[in-house]
């Protein structure tokens, strides 16, 4: 990469979720997202003072990371 490529990239703006923007798009609550976080069972986020905002980027990654072809839970054995 050179030094045009990495400027680019390092002056790109982190496209942002607001709490708001993040329920819409999975059609959840504000409550679930907020117990998500509590838990640690949400995608990363990033705080602007007390305002959760969630990268895209990490939420297409969580999205794609949870993505699974069954029904059984994650540690469960099929009987």
């Amino acid at each position: 990469m050179d030094q045009s490529e990495k400027s680019k990239k390092q002056n790109q703006k982190m496209e942002l979720m607001t709490e708001k923007e993040f329920c819409e798009y999975l059609g959840k609550s504000i409550a679930w997202a907020q117990r998500a976080r509590f838990e640690g069972k949400g995608p990363k986020f990033v705080r602007a003072g007390r305002k959760p905002l969630y990268p895209v980027e990490f939420v297409n990654q969580w999205l794609m990371e949870s993505t699974t072809d069954n029904t059984i839970g994650k540690g469960v054995a099929a009987k």
